[in-house]
């Protein structure tokens, strides 16, 4: 009987033993090995040392895909980035409905926190579109079908099915996301811009969106830019990324202000309240959808309207008193304030509340105070923050917006150059004003109040006017600039031109020769100084 030599494994000192025929396989089998193998399911191998049984071995194989629906099941997954979502389309968002997250990644303040689990469970499966009743249905077909465009010289009548659309659209029954395109060939050219103008004023709502300067955000930012950082802020789960889903069928137009308000349009005030009150991240801020274009009537502020005004903080004013502040800052033209007060913030906010907040009647700051940080009253310094644009208070030796002074770079040469441009005095009446005694407050009845407080304001307003020995007519209260201007010099033909101010550094000191031209002006050819 022959027997068979143990196999060798390859041990230490040991060889394994080579294929067959003694030649290595080439790259070509060897492909063809692994394609092969690829092409078959994979089976354990058995041992192959010792003698040889016969064993039932697990085959490694997945349950076969019967149904097309497992199969789309199976491809369908969520989109992990804003480009990925919109190639997909509505789809990407139709996952299966989940419970609500009960906890918000990051570090938030509980207000932000709640509003934000608030947002996520709302019921974001359903769709925004409007219910119509058949005849609306019909309506809204003939509304959004193709037209073909008419010049005013050559537009069509309106058929009766157009006429009752289009009366219906203006009524505000049918709810349309532009006019009806058939009015390209219907109305003259200007007619369709009012219908235009019309439908962006009565039919689309507007929700805005307070931001902090935190949040980093540019004019001129694209819609597409601005919802691509809202969907990657909000989209780590699936309740997320279906608010987002909505939110990008829903929105008409997006845009920021520059200054600190976002600004969401939709096509109507269905769809707008659906969003009112929503919260969403953006760049590590929370951002709360509000109501702000809505008036009860004329000088009323709503608090949402409000927070859209503009406002800074006035540091430093202490001496002064915000009641003399106010009356002074009221004699500048085109400044007009219409709320103070210390800041009313929970403990969860406060940072530095030694600030007056002052808000004024426009959206944007008053022209006057654009681009001043400090401001001189009297001798006193006060300090302006423009908070709504500037995260940080200005810098205290440069006084700049731009930074705070630890990373100021200012050289010392450029400092008081550089304060000037920041800096600006007051020169106008300067109103005085005492609170008065605790007793002086105390009243039993409405009118001796009023009259009280009447009499205080009365006193405020003649402190500031001038006295009878001026001119009849008063100057009014400006800011100097305290920028050193360069003189102007006369030149040939009277006119009066503003010298060029000579740079900082060294300056040039080799003169080319010089020849005075036949128009009597000398022309002096110089070569830059190395620095």
């Amino acid at each position: 009987m022959t027997t068979r030599p143990p196999t060798d494994s390859g041990g230490q000192g040991h060889k394994p033993p080579e294929s067959q025929g003694g030649a290595r396989r080439s790259s070509a089998d060897a492909r063809t090995a692994n394609a092969g193998r690829s092409a078959t399911p994979s089976i354990l191998e058995s041992t192959l040392s010792g003698p040889h049984h016969p064993i039932d071995t697990p085959r490694e194989q997945t349950a076969p895909l019967t149904r097309a629906e497992d199969a789309a099941a199976q491809d369908v997954r969520s989109p992990t980035n804003y480009a990925a979502a919109v190639n997909r389309g509505r789809q990407a968002f139709q996952c299966a409905e989940s419970t609500p997250p009960t906890h918000v990644a990051g570090s938030w303040k509980p207000r932000e926190q709640h509003n934000l689990l608030a947002t996520l469970a709302k019921d974001w499966h359903s769709t925004s579109e409007p219910v119509d009743t058949p005849e609306q249905a019909a309506l809204r077909k003939v509304a959004v079908a193709p037209s073909e465009v008419h010049a005013d010289t050559a537009l069509r009548q309106k058929t009766a099915t157009e006429l009752e659309v289009l009366l219906h659209y203006l009524s505000g029954s049918l709810e349309l996301p532009h006019p009806p395109n058939f009015a390209k060939a219907v109305l003259p050219l200007l007619q369709r811009a009012m219908l235009e103008q019309y439908h962006e004023t009565h039919h689309e709502a507007m929700l805005t969106a307070d931001v902090t300067p935190r949040a980093q955000l540019r004019k001129s930012m694209t819609h597409n830019t601005l919802i691509g950082l809202l969907f990657k802020a909000n989209t780590d789960t699936d309740c997320g990324r279906r608010m987002l889903g909505r939110l990008m069928d829903d929105v008409k137009r997006l845009y920021f202000d520059g200054i600190h308000t976002l600004h969401f349009v939709f096509n109507s005030q269905r769809i707008a309240q659906i969003y009112a009150g929503t919260a969403f991240h953006l760049n590590g801020t929370c951002i709360v959808l509000e109501d702000s274009t809505s008036e009860a009537e004329e000088g009323v502020y709503k608090e949402a309207t409000f927070r859209r005004k503009y406002a800074v903080r006035i540091y430093g004013a202490d001496t002064i008193g915000l009641v003399v502040l106010l009356a002074t800052l009221g004699q500048l033209p085109g400044v007009k304030v219409v709320d103070a007060e210390r800041p009313r913030v929970d403990s969860t906010d406060i940072v530095d509340n030694r600030y007056f907040l002052l808000r004024f009647d426009t959206a944007s700051c008053p022209e006057m105070l654009r681009g001043i940080t400090k401001l001189s009253i009297n001798g006193q310094m006060i300090t302006l923050h423009h908070h709504v644009v500037f995260q940080r208070v200005p810098c205290a030796r440069c006084y700049a917006p731009y930074h705070t002074v630890g990373f100021c770079k200012i050289k010392p040469v450029m400092l008081t150059k550089t304060q000037a441009k920041f800096r600006r005095t007051y020169k106008g009446p300067v109103p005085s004003y005492a609170v008065g005694t605790t007793t002086q407050y105390r009243h039993t009845d409405s009118d001796s109040l009023t009259n009280f407080l009447a009499t205080l304001h009365r006193e405020l307003a003649q402190s500031a006017a001038p006295s009878s020995t001026a001119s009849s007519i008063p100057e009014p209260a400006v800011l100097i600039d305290e920028r050193v201007r360069p003189p102007k010099v006369e030149v040939a033909g009277g006119q009066d031109v503003m010298a060029v101010e000579p740079a900082q550094g060294p300056q040039p000191t080799d003169d080319a020769e010089t020849t005075p031209p036949s128009d009597g002006f000398t022309v002096v050819t110089r070569r830059a100084g190395r620095g």
